[in-house]
């Protein structure tokens, strides 16, 4: 039995309604059908929804425009699933949606009503993260549970919106939606459902609302009084419904919901016009000041070439290059280093966490420091470890109490030649005033804390904006300063800007790649410039490769090199060959690619199941998130791919244990984003996995194709399917690889040994 019916009114959404209708197919975990009624379109809607085809999708048509509640009361009538929900014909859903409001109502059978966040989008379905940002803000400050819906119907009326998901035995106690109502509809409904059940949020973002001037709702903001107006009407035609008394009980006069209302919408839209013609009177000063505004800027970029003869103050025995040499060793034994970081702890940064806990092993004083860290509830049972151990500093740009006094006070000439140093220096591609003023305060706050603890050396794990404000505090401290280019920090853009200013005056430069030191070459000499592989826990894997290797060997026939020839994890028909890709979803991880590729082998009879472990942690990859769902839908893989999400370490650490072949296709993306010594692949290695990459970055340099993996040309999905049926067809080949792994990460990529560089290049006794 169909567990929920998706209802979709259509009227003239040409240009929205196929991503719609796809944002629904793309659903998992719930057993569903769309029904989308196209309420008389006349620019060719319901000829774009007739053309896709999926068994799950029916096409309902009215001769004419009869309404959104006609067109709801026509799927109430086609449909028998216990639960109805309402998606717009010009928004879309996010993965995970219809699984979410089905359990919300599940979980409250007092319920007879689920609704969501919603995301503002614009009309071509993007969203800004300073946008993202402020709208989860605004959330969770007025939409979480608990939220008193009467009062909130009775004051704002749309807080009922979006993803309206009904139960059906509530509709049809109440006998369905108001056909004669234009508008409102579903504010209505809203109001009958809390008179008799309750309605519950789900606290998630899981709809897009697509704001352009042609929807219903925009239409109505720019006439408020219409608006108003109407509203005004439902709301009074059921309080004055027979037994609807609930609206007496909330304590809000009959006049204040008509003051909200006005409030809401004529006097705050007038205020706005008001404000704008205000602007237009002033807009002569307005322009005068910020051509003034212009002016400072350019006036400050100016002192930019004047001063760019300045040198750093406190550099140690400047080279002809200009950089500074190493200083000697340091004499005592309880020097403390400073990891400085922007968040820590970070949950796509565990390599910076297992090189802190190294060097601890190691016996060395290590302390972070940092601004924040992502949620806790994110991070595993380990993090509030973590955290006790991480001293967290003032907001990025500010120096904490009295930072600048104090330093001026101590260090002025020195604080004066950082200033001047840092006005010389284009370090970032949009530079003002108020920016350096930021940096220098961050530095300072970082001095400040050096100074307090007696830190001898300052380290930035990341060659990006973090190495300017270690850099500019070890100057001052006169401290040791070293950096570690890894990833994005070296090759993205913006982030790379200015970066041979970031890497010019460090004692040491540290990155984790042959391919990475290539690009530093330019900027630092080879004696200040040391290569240490990312390191990996081997001991934490050492039961996995050894599962893995009796596997392959228990009872299986041996060919001459003694290897198996047929080991009883070989894909059959019963079982087949199981993939495993661990990675973020994002544009240069490549998934895509993997897609077409367990495709293409499916369709050569090559039995195959793939796990995808990882999600969207920003709004950029919410739409590959999206379009690899549709492409697994649309390749028809079901059954074959699974994307599991993100999830803690020790339920990939089991992922590792059942999978046969761990799979990274990665790419260069489009802004240069790209992966440079993949974790994953490490972990996979070290687990005795073979291994399937591709040949960009430092990949070849912890992969060697042909012996401990296949690497192909970076998006060759023919490539791709061609090593993979490689491993499906030669499980000894699997065998040889996953043994050179092991033995290629215990040799090169253990963390224990690899910390011992660090100390040398750290210049540790």
């Amino acid at each position: 039995m169909t567990e929920l019916t998706v209802a979709m009114p259509v009227l003239d959404c040409a240009p929205f309604v196929e991503r719609a209708v796809r944002s629904v197919l793309a659903q998992e975990g719930v057993d569903f059908e769309l029904i989308v009624v196209d309420d008389g379109s006349r620019d060719g809607s319901a000829d774009i929804v007739a053309a896709i085809d999926d068994p799950r999708l029916r096409l309902l048509r009215h001769d004419r425009r009869r309404g959104i509640g006609a067109s709801q009361n026509h799927v109430l009538a086609e449909s028998r699933a216990p639960f109805v929900a309402q998606v717009d014909a010009d928004d879309f859903l996010l993965p995970g949606a219809l699984r979410a409001m089905v359990d919300a109502l599940i979980e409250h059978p007092e319920a007879g009503q689920a609704h969501c966040w919603y995301l503002k989008v614009d009309p071509r379905g993007r969203v800004t993260r300073e946008d993202f940002v402020a709208r989860l803000a605004e959330l969770r400050a007025k939409r979480m549970p608990g939220i008193d819906h009467r009062r909130e119907l009775m004051l704002r009326g749309m807080v009922a919106n979006h993803l309206r998901t009904y139960r059906r035995s509530v509709l049809d106690e109440l006998g369905g939606f108001d056909e004669s109502l234009r508008y409102f509809d579903d504010y209505e409904m809203s109001l009958r459902i809390i008179d008799r059940h309750g309605i519950v949020v789900v606290p998630r973002l899981l709809y897009c609302w697509r704001e352009h001037g042609a929807s219903t709702t925009g239409a109505l903001t720019w006439r408020p009084l219409r608006y108003a107006w109407r509203r005004w009407r439902v709301m009074v035609r059921h309080r004055r419904r027979p037994g609807s008394e609930w609206m007496d009980t909330t304590g809000i006069p009959l006049s204040e919901p008509w003051r909200a209302l006005w409030r809401e919408q004529v006097v705050q839209p007038l205020r706005r016009v008001a404000r704008a013609v205000k602007g237009r009177l002033r807009q002569a000063p307005a322009g005068l000041r910020s051509a003034g505004c212009a002016f400072g800027r350019g006036a400050y970029e100016l002192l930019t070439p004047l001063l760019a003869w300045w040198p750093l103050p406190g550099a140690r025995s400047p080279t002809p290059g200009g950089a500074s040499r190493p200083p000697p060793p340091m004499a005592r034994t309880d020097a403390l280093t400073l990891y400085y970081l922007h968040a820590y702890p970070v949950l796509s940064q565990t390599f910076v966490q297992r090189e802190v806990e190294a060097l601890k092993r190691a016996g060395h004083a290590v302390e972070v420091c940092a601004h924040g860290h992502e949620p806790l509830e994110t991070l595993g049972p380990r993090v509030g470890a973590l955290v006790a151990d991480t001293h967290y500093l003032p907001g990025w740009g500010e120096a904490g109490p009295g930072g600048w006094r104090t330093w001026m006070r101590r260090r002025p000439l020195r604080l004066a030649g950082l200033c001047l140093w840092v006005v010389g220096r284009r370090l970032r591609p949009a530079r003002s005033f108020g920016d350096d003023r930021r940096l220098l305060s961050t530095a300072l706050a970082l001095a400040s804390h050096a100074e307090r603890t007696g830190a001898t050396h300052l380290h930035s794990p990341w060659a990006g904006r973090g190495a300017l404000v270690a850099l500019l505090a070890a100057r001052l401290v006169d401290a040791r300063f070293t950096v570690q280019g890894r990833a994005y920090d070296l090759h993205r853009q913006p982030h790379d800007f200015g970066l041979e200013h970031r890497v010019a005056h460090a004692d040491r430069v540290i990155t984790n790649t042959g391919y990475n030191a290539r690009h530093l070459s330019r900027w630092v000499e080879p004696e200040r410039l040391v290569v240490i592989h990312n390191g990996v826990a081997t001991a934490r894997f050492a039961e996995l490769a050894a599962a893995h290797a009796s596997v392959t060997s228990a009872g299986a026939p041996v060919t001459p090199d003694g290897l198996p020839a047929a080991p009883a994890g070989a894909p059959t028909a019963a079982t087949p060959l199981r993939l495993l890709c661990v990675a973020r979803l994002t544009e240069q991880k490549g998934l895509p690619h993997l897609l077409e590729a367990c495709a293409a082998l499916r369709d050569r009879g090559i039995p195959v199941r793939c796990e995808i472990i990882g999600g969207a942690r920003h709004p950029d990859d919410t739409n590959v998130e999206v379009a690899l769902k549709l492409l697994r839908l649309r390749l028809g893989l079901d059954d074959v791919v699974t994307l599991a999400g993100p999830r803690p370490f020790d339920e990939v650490r089991s992922a590792y244990a059942r999978a046969d072949v761990v799979v990274l296709p990665a790419v260069i993306a489009a802004d240069g984003a790209r992966d440079i010594i993949p974790n994953t692949l490490l972990e996979a290695q070290a687990a005795g996995l073979p291994v399937v990459s591709t040949t960009i970055t430092g990949i070849p340099e912890i992969v060697r194709h042909g012996e401990s993996g296949l690497l192909v040309p970076p998006g060759d999905s023919t490539a791709l399917t061609e090593a993979l049926a490689t491993l499906a067809a030669d499980p000894g080949l699997r065998a040889r690889m996953g043994a050179a792994g092991r033995a290629d990460v215990e040799a090169r990529f253990d963390i224990d040994d690899n910390v011992r560089r660090f100390v040398d290049a750290f210049h540790l006794p």
